[in-house]
This record gives structure tokens, C-alpha cells and sequence, in this order.
């Protein structure tokens, strides 16, 4: 690890534990069966790297994005990772519906050569050229 992706996980693990002690910590980390001194906490926030699954219980205790964690991208709060994702998954929700409407449509009606589907500023317009369907012989 870098020592400039170091110092912003140390300057990352000091916002998430805000208020609470190290020591505060230390217990939250040993009531979920790590043995992690406050000294121990302290070498973290000061340039040590933490093992993986003590950083993801760090994450839970905290309740912060283990994605913010590690990288400092992203929503910071956990719940806001999440709610983040779900909007998404609503948004392709919406618009897989969208494109099943129109391809419903362009199937049922034989008229139109270019139907074109609007799928919010978002997304891009697509146009599906119809071609019709030649009997077989």
C-alpha cells in the first residue's frame, strides 16, 4: 500500500470511528470476537494496515461504506450505499419494463419503420429498425 493511500485510510478510519474512544472501539472489535487493544486502534489510525476482516467489522461497527473505506469513493454511510443501489436497481427496473413496452408494441403493430423508445435523460434514445418477417417456404 502506498504511504498516500495509507495516510487517507488512517485519515478514513479516525472519521468513521468520530466520537467513540479507541477504547470504545477496541470493545465494539472484541464483542465480535477480534482481540484488538486500544494500542492496536491507535497503530491503525497511525500508518499500520489492519487486516481485511478487522476493516469489514470496523465498517459494520461504524456503519460506513466498506467501499468508502478502502478507496474514499463513493457514499460514506453505509445506509447510503445502499439506498444508492437500490435507485439504480429501480431505474433498470424502469427501464427494462420501457423496452419491453416498446418491443410489445413494435411487434404488434406493423406500421412505424423506426420506433424509437425514450428512456429518460438518463439512458439514451434507442431506434429498432423493423424488418418484417418473410414467410417461409
Amino acid at each position: 500500500m502506498s504511504t498516500s493511500t495509507r495516510i487517507a485510510l488512517t485519515e478514513r478510519l479516525r472519521t468513521a470511528r468520530g466520537r467513540m474512544s479507541q477504547r470504545g472501539m477496541s470493545h465494539q472489535l472484541r464483542t465480535q470476537g477480534y482481540e484488538v487493544s486500544p494500542a492496536m486502534i491507535g497503530k491503525y489510525e497511525s500508518g499500520s494496515t489492519p487486516p481485511p476482516e478487522y476493516l469489514a467489522a470496523i465498517c459494520r461497527i461504524c456503519y460506513v461504506s466498506p467501499t468508502w473505506m478502502l478507496t474514499g469513493e463513493g457514499p460514506q454511510a453505509w445506509y447510503e450505499a445502499e439506498e444508492a443501489a437500490e435507485r439504480g436497481l429501480v431505474a433498470m427496473g424502469d427501464a427494462v419494463k420501457q423496452i419491453g413496452a416498446g418491443l410489445s408494441r413494435l411487434a404488434r403493430e406493423p406500421a412505424p419503420e423506426v420506433v424509437e423508445i425514450d428512456l429518460g435523460p438518463a439512458l439514451v434514445i434507442i431506434r429498432a429498425k423493423r424488418k418484417r418477417a418473410e414467410p417461409p417456404l
